[in-house]
């Protein structure tokens, strides 16, 4: 039996890089896996490479109702989620604080900040339904620990709900 078998999990910003290479690994451990981003052509690359155990929805995380859409799609779909890996990147041109570009850095916000959260909120209901889950915040690649909900929010995210049972 593999690590993951039977576990249905969401990579979002899954197209390239490490949430890519996370749905590869989680996909060799069992898990059957729904890539997230908003590269059309990169996602569903992948899924095909992945074959039956993946599929792509095309979804821009800084966008609320398509981050809804995709979890409670991805509920409806499997009766389950077991995983949330938040990966979802946006770069701004490195440059001085006396040169920023606020309208730059609130779009970053809203993606590295904001949607972490919002995903967050979202798969709660589905996680409810599975006691056994835990809400936790991971910037590792490891997949042996096959019950926690994986947030990578890359630097400013927070997890609220850390170290509390999603019940």
């Amino acid at each position: 039996m593999k690590v993951l078998d039977g576990k249905v999990a969401i990579i979002v910003g899954g197209t390239s890089g490490i949430g890519a290479r996370t749905a590869e690994l989680f996909v060799e451990e069992g898990a059957t896996v729904v890539i997230a981003g908003r590269r059309r052509d990169a996602g569903e690359a992948l899924a095909r490479k992945l074959a039956s155990a993946a599929s792509f929805v095309q979804t821009d995380v800084a966008r609320e109702q398509e981050l809804r859409e995709l979890i409670e799609g991805t509920a409806a779909r499997f009766g389950r989620i077991d995983c949330l890996f938040n990966n979802a990147g946006y770069g701004i041109p490195q440059r001085s604080i006396a040169d920023l570009d606020i309208a730059e850095f609130d779009a970053q916000m809203a993606v590295i900040v904001r949607a972490v959260m919002l995903a967050m909120k979202f798969v709660a209901p589905a996680l409810r339904l599975h006691p056994q889950h835990r809400q936790h915040r991971r910037a590792s690649l490891r997949p042996e620990l096959p019950d926690l909900l994986r947030c990578q929010g890359r630097s400013g995210a927070c997890n609220p709900l850390r170290g509390r049972r999603t019940r």
